[in-house]
């Protein structure tokens, strides 16, 4: 048996480490993978949740009810009912916009966003709050750009969300 030259050590560790350096590839995309899966799960539980805060409030105070009927009444509103509406207004466009941004970041499918966007949009525009295009322009200020940029182009759209009133 021949004795192997430093040189043809070299060469087999070389092969080796090549091999090792492919394994940790093959892993790490592995758990890019199950890391992006679990992100996804995590971002859906977390829209779901503030979904149902937004819909559980609405449900179980019956004064934001109560403001929302005479808002879609045309009735005029107290200071305090004003605050209640604004309150509830706010956390519906925070919890679209959350939306809006998961699906840019590739959290949500596009079959996903759609659902997510018409319902929280249509709520918002036509439904439960009734936010016209003047209360649109009031509450924007502290939202980001491109969100601001989707939401006025639905405004424009209005036919994109049938009313939920009608």
């Amino acid at each position: 048996m021949k004795k192997l030259s430093l040189l043809e050590w070299a060469a087999i560790a070389e092969i080796l480490g090549s091999v090792g350096i492919i394994i940790s590839l093959l892993f790490v995309a592995y758990n890019v993978n199950r890391n992006t899966i679990e992100l996804r799960s995590t971002n859906e539980n977390a829209l779901l949740e503030l979904n149902d805060a937004i819909i559980s409030g609405l449900l179980s105070h019956t004064d934001i009810l109560s403001i929302v009927d005479k808002r879609q009444l045309g009735e005029d509103l107290s200071r305090v009912d004003k605050w209640g509406l604004y309150v509830f207004t706010v956390r519906q466009f925070n919890a679209w916009e959350m939306a809006f941004y998961r699906h840019q970041d590739g959290a949500f499918s596009r079959e996903q966003w759609e659902a997510v966007d018409e319902g929280l949009g249509s709520g918002l525009i036509d439904g439960f709050s009734a936010c016209d295009r003047q209360c649109w322009e009031n509450y924007k200020v502290g939202f980001g750009d491109e969100f601001i940029r989707h939401v006025d182009a639905v405004y424009a759209d209005r036919k994109k969300y049938p009313s939920a009133l009608e």
